[in-house]
């Protein structure tokens, strides 16, 4: 996604958000399907959606040790979760960045 947004020089919407997170479904029934903010998705960003309960397992190679919480990382979604909370020291579903 990061490579896409450079190359067609948009701005990314980085969205945390969870297959079980019934506020990030009410957001994107609600909010996101709005004729203008469903023009501004589709046209002047590129979105980006990170799962923080993605069950997929990681491969060996990239499993580690939390450094800021101390939590083994080894799904999908611990990486993007571990993510969240390193770079941006939260850790809530829907959180959206530009």
């Amino acid at each position: 996604g990061m490579a896409y947004a450079k190359k067609v020089n948009k701005p990314v919407l980085l969205d945390f958000t969870g297959h079980g997170c019934e506020n990030c479904r009410k957001m994107e029934d609600y909010v996101w399907s709005d004729k203008e903010v469903l023009n501004i998705l589709k046209n002047d960003l590129v979105l980006i959606s990170l799962y923080v309960d993605e069950k997929k397992e990681l491969p060996e190679s990239e499993k580690y040790v939390s450094k800021q919480t101390g939590k083994e990382i080894e799904t999908v979604g611990n990486k993007w979760s571990d993510f969240q909370i390193t770079r941006y020291q939260t850790n809530t579903q829907p959180q959206y960045l530009i």
